[in-house]
């Protein structure tokens, strides 16, 4: 792996399963990582606790990444559905595809332009295997993945 020496790294989902170990991945490897998730993540240079279901404070997060944009953009977190598609709470099926889906879409729009203007940037969507291996169980999910 290279040297992120002073890069900075916003994560979304940094206090997750695989956000988690990404951000120490990053750190070990000389960046500077920007937390992003619904908790305090004590494990990062700076820590941004937001809840990205909510549009005011996803155009809020989008306008202070655009105003200082990282150096990477990597889009981890996620929210899983499981049951029944028929089962699923119209509320829930929102909230799946608006985190995984939408919430990427936002805040890699809000960076690309402004990374784009000064010559460099990396946009990382993690997406899962269960967006190219539709699982039962799984509808929302595999194909907000997807």
């Amino acid at each position: 792996m290279c040297s992120f020496d002073g890069q900075w790294v916003a994560i979304t989902g940094a206090a997750g399963g695989i956000g988690r170990p990404v951000a120490h991945l990053m750190r070990r490897h000389g960046a500077k990582t920007i937390c992003i998730d619904r908790v305090e993540s004590d494990h990062c240079d700076r820590s941004i606790v937001v809840d990205l279901g909510d549009d005011s404070a996803l155009r809020e997060l989008c306008a202070e990444l655009a105003a200082d944009p990282p150096d990477i953009l990597v889009n981890i977190a996620g929210v899983m559905r499981f049951g029944l598609l028929e089962t699923q709470p119209l509320d829930a099926l929102a909230l799946c595809y608006r985190i995984n889906l939408a919430v990427p879409a936002a805040l890699a729009g809000a960076v690309a332009g402004p990374m784009r203007a000064r010559g460099s940037g990396h946009i990382v969507n993690i997406g899962s295997v269960l967006g190219s291996i539709p699982y039962p169980w799984f509808a929302a999910y595999s194909s907000s993945k997807a």
